[in-house]
């Protein structure tokens, strides 16, 4: 830090890389959701809604990504984009890809006729991540496991060092497939 080093310093109006900025957002963000209408589902704090008389809207928020369900998204958002609202958005549109899962939406005018998920692009990535983390090229099967594989035997030697991060980053990863479903 050169002749800065070692001094205290003020950071005004910066979120990221702080202790607490994540809680401090999130806070903010509700707190703006709530004045729009907007309360979060005591089943999950990250997914608020409001009565819209002939419909509900709906924000699922993760940490600054928003997925806003209504019949006028970009009503809701105007609202919460500057100048009158605190924020600034980027990449503002119809959904693709949003926690791991694809989304793709087909339109009859302006209705939703269909909405299909899927995790084909997180598999993509994680199958990526596996091959180039172990070394491995994955083989493709239609079952889940190979007919030949056999874990019940249980002989292969217990996990040391780094192994052990891969195996859990493996296991999370699969953890997150299955919620994505």
């Amino acid at each position: 830090f050169g002749d800065w080093g070692g001094k205290l310093a003020l950071i005004n109006k910066v979120l990221y890389g702080l202790v607490g900025s994540c809680a401090q957002f999130h806070r903010h963000l509700c707190a703006e959701l709530e004045r729009l209408g907007f309360y979060p589902l005591k089943a999950d704090q990250d997914l608020s809604m409001r009565d819209a008389g002939d419909h509900y809207e709906y924000v699922a928020k993760y940490i600054d990504d928003l997925l806003i369900i209504s019949r006028s998204p970009m009503a809701i958002l105007e609202q919460l984009k500057k100048p009158n609202g605190p924020y600034e958005f980027k990449g503002v549109g119809s959904p693709e890809y949003y926690l791991g899962g694809d989304i793709k939406i087909t339109y009859e005018g302006n209705s939703i006729a269909e909405l299909k998920l899927s995790a084909k692009t997180y598999i993509k990535r994680i199958c990526a991540k596996v091959e180039q983390l172990m070394g491995w090229k994955l083989k493709g099967y239609n079952n889940p496991m190979d007919p030949h594989f056999h874990p019940e035997i249980g002989d292969s030697d217990f996990l040391v060092g780094e192994d052990i991060s891969k195996y859990r980053m493996m296991v999370g990863s699969l953890n997150w497939l299955i919620t994505l479903g």
